[in-house]
């Protein structure tokens, strides 16, 4: 497990895995146990734990899913409206004309690839994302061992997988809300649940919002750390 895992996709999955490990103990639990128990009497304990740790396990693949598909997609495109790409598209104000063309020379002189001038662009701005898309790829493998990129890369990928893991919890927290309330009325776990909803709701209001703002981020350290990489010397050569 490498520290991108732990800490962008494992670290949410478990702040965000308490609506379905409470489901499963207070539900499912009582009723496994009574079965276990007539193997051995430790089966119980050691089965709750065991079930806990799956769980955790399968929704790092869930929040994952969850969170790229209807929360990025939905948001960005893919990743064709990423701000790494509206980044260096010409209409775009974050940087001036002399410092995206600065990128896109830069562009051609590591990957070969020339992107779109301002002309070819607003004639055809939907071939130039995808384009520039492709160039932030190449961009990404060529600064893969860059500490300060990889920092804000886990904190996007990390507020991305929660807000991924929020759209469960909120199904698992009404699981427990609608059991406490009517099989029987359990007044703890009512309030309990209710609270859980509320907490992994309200991020939600506010993800839109959350993915642009970390997502603007990443982009400016990801053209920033760019710029600092030195001119391969065959092109500097051939210059």
């Amino acid at each position: 497990m490498n520290r991108y895992y732990l800490q962008a996709r494992l670290a949410p999955t478990i702040l965000t895995a308490i609506p379905l490990i409470s489901v499963y103990l207070f539900i499912v639990s009582p009723y496994v146990s009574n079965y276990l128990k007539v193997i051995l009497p430790m089966l119980p304990l050691i089965g709750d734990i065991s079930f806990s740790a799956a769980f955790v396990f399968i929704l790092v693949q869930l929040n994952r899913t969850l969170s790229k598909e209807l929360l990025q997609s939905r948001f960005f495109k893919g990743e064709t409206k990423m701000p790494t790409t509206d980044f260096l598209l010409y209409n775009n104000e974050e940087y001036s004309t002399e410092t995206k063309d600065r990128i896109r020379r830069k562009i051609k002189d590591h990957f070969n690839m020339e992107l779109f001038d301002s002309v070819a662009e607003t004639a055809n701005e939907g071939k130039s994302r995808v384009m520039i898309k492709d160039c932030v790829g190449q961009i990404r493998v060529l600064l893969t061992e860059n500490k300060m990129l990889l920092n804000h890369n886990i904190e996007y990928g990390a507020l991305r997988n929660f807000l991924g893991g929020c759209i469960q919890a909120i199904l698992f927290s009404l699981v427990l809300i609608g059991h406490s309330a009517f099989a029987p009325f359990n007044k703890g776990i009512f309030i309990f649940s209710c609270f859980l909803l509320t907490i992994y709701t309200v991020p939600l209001f506010v993800s839109k919002w959350l993915m642009q703002r970390y997502g603007n981020n990443y982009a400016r350290i990801l053209y920033q750390q760019f710029l600092s990489v030195p001119t391969p010397i065959s092109t500097q050569t051939t210059n």
